[in-house]
């Protein structure tokens, strides 16, 4: 199972947090206005530190 990063940030400066995978391989993440998959620019520059993000 790969391993998503706890937190990512849109490219408009949103920061959403990691809650489930769908279909047991698709990361949802959590923001303001709900939730939703991210795409793999998101992934590639998350963090599992909120901080690094800011």
């Amino acid at each position: 199972m790969k391993n998503y990063p706890m937190y990512v940030k849109t490219r408009d400066g949103y920061i959403g947090t990691f809650k489930r995978l769908e279909y047991g391989e698709f990361p949802v993440y959590k923001f303001d206005g709900g939730e939703r998959m991210v795409d793999n620019w998101e992934i590639e520059n998350g963090s599992d530190n909120r901080e690094d993000l800011m």
